[in-house]
């Protein structure tokens, strides 16, 4: 069978019977990594695409591009601003940072689109949309703790969770309740 001129698309493509491909699937249901050209058969009487293993891995195409612009963004004013990634040198505490997305959401669900002190000082409307630094804020939680670098000083609260849970029955009695008036 020819798989196509090399570089084409369909050299990567191997066509199987329906048998093959079911013994693929099993394959794959247990976890075992074949070669790419195999992942990627197409079955030829069904029409049916195998997944390739590149699928079961995380997507970075799932991740928007004007987040990704933005998060880059945002990180990059705080390192001219700290330093690049001044949290794996210095331990931070989470209540700095989730005191910093809470103001950035205040401000953002108050009206307040972009963040000033990331702008040019002679223009308030040029810096970053606070969103971003939200992301940069939640990113850095994230990178510290991986890293050890993380003080969670935060008071826990384990019966919040079992509090909210409550309360979402408590609101879908309501909507029983009381019907909306048109």
């Amino acid at each position: 069978m020819n798989p196509g001129p090399p570089g084409s698309r369909q050299c990567n493509k191997l066509r199987v019977s329906p048998a093959t491909a079911a013994k693929v699937r099993q394959e794959l249901a247990k976890g075992v990594f074949l070669p790419d050209n195999v992942l990627d058969a197409t079955v030829d009487r069904e029409g049916e695409h195998l997944m390739s293993s590149g699928r079961k891995k995380i997507s970075f195409s799932c991740v928007p591009e004007i987040s990704q612009l933005y998060l880059a963004a945002a990180h990059d004013f705080g390192a001219s601003k700290y330093g690049k990634m001044n949290w794996r040198e210095i331990p931070i505490k989470a209540s700095d940072y989730l005191d910093a997305i809470r103001r950035h959401l205040t401000a953002w669900v108050s009206g307040d689109d972009i963040d000033p002190d990331s702008g040019i000082p002679t223009d308030p409307k040029s810096g970053l949309p606070h969103q971003a630094c939200v992301m940069a804020g939640i990113s850095i939680l994230l990178d510290a703790e991986a890293f050890g670098s993380l003080d969670n000083d935060l008071a826990k609260t384990p019966q919040l969770t079992a509090e909210l849970d409550r309360l979402a029955t408590l609101k879908a009695s309501w909507k029983e309740r009381f019907a909306p008036v048109a």
